[in-house]
């Protein structure tokens, strides 16, 4: 929500307008993109952010309390409630990796976007009342964790992927779904998400997306029906 800064500053009233509730936060990676609002969700809902040992030193250099941050690793399974588990699949991010490498303790300074670091790098496969959702947060997979895992709706980060030559073949090769919603392919930079109310700028910059879409049914006759785009701002029934 607060990624329009050449800074990492999270806007808490930008959370306080988008966040009602939240329960759990699962991080793919630690990238200031996807973590800076994070600490103030968690302020503001109580919900506990399940990551890597970067990403829980991170929370931790941004104030969250101990007993709200939950380590998970490769192969890790967790039950969440009655009907709701997670698998936690290793994955990769899309290559060139910006600002790699891991904290093995907490940062003294999060001054800058290059100091949140990747860390590991996860996908989740979630369990919902018999409903299987699959989140990549970056366009690229490790075959040989994920390869075979099947689900319903599968959200995949797209940015960028044609830095990573290949992945609408990865995806075909490895990942069984019956519904693609892409996700991580607007402008996360430019624009805070309050910006998509603003008539004059579309919901998404759809360039990436469009072209992976093209480029996975030239591999494979998947159509148009197969693809699910979410606009930002709104709720939508997932089945």
């Amino acid at each position: 929500m607060s990624r329009a800064h050449a800074s990492p500053i999270s806007n808490p009233a930008n959370v306080a307008r988008y966040i009602g509730r939240a329960d759990a936060v699962f991080l793919t990676h630690s990238h200031g993109d996807h973590l800076i609002d994070v600490p103030p969700v968690v302020a503001q809902t109580g919900a506990k952010v399940y990551g890597s040992e970067t990403t829980l030193n991170i929370c931790r250099a941004r104030g969250v309390p101990e007993e709200k941050l939950a380590l998970i690793g490769h192969g890790s399974r967790l039950a969440l409630a009655d009907g709701v588990s997670v698998r936690v699949i290793r994955s990769k991010h899309k290559e060139p990796v910006g600002y790699p490498g891991f904290y093995t303790q907490v940062p003294r300074a999060l001054n800058a976007r290059s100091d949140y670091l990747c860390g590991d790098v996860f996908a989740f496969l979630f369990e919902i009342g018999g409903l299987r959702l699959l989140n990549v947060g970056s366009s690229n997979l490790d075959p040989a964790a994920i390869k075979g895992t099947a689900c319903d709706l599968f959200f995949c980060g797209v940015s960028n992927y044609f830095d990573s030559p290949g992945f609408p073949q990865l995806v075909h090769d490895n990942i069984v779904f019956k519904t693609f919603v892409p996700t991580h392919h607007d402008n996360f930079v430019r624009y805070e998400l309050a910006s998509y109310e603003v008539a004059d700028v579309a919901p998404f910059i759809k360039k990436d997306f469009m072209r992976f879409k093209t480029e996975l049914n030239r591999i494979a006759p998947y159509g148009d029906d197969r693809f699910r785009e979410l606009v930002p701002l709104r709720t939508v029934p997932l089945a």
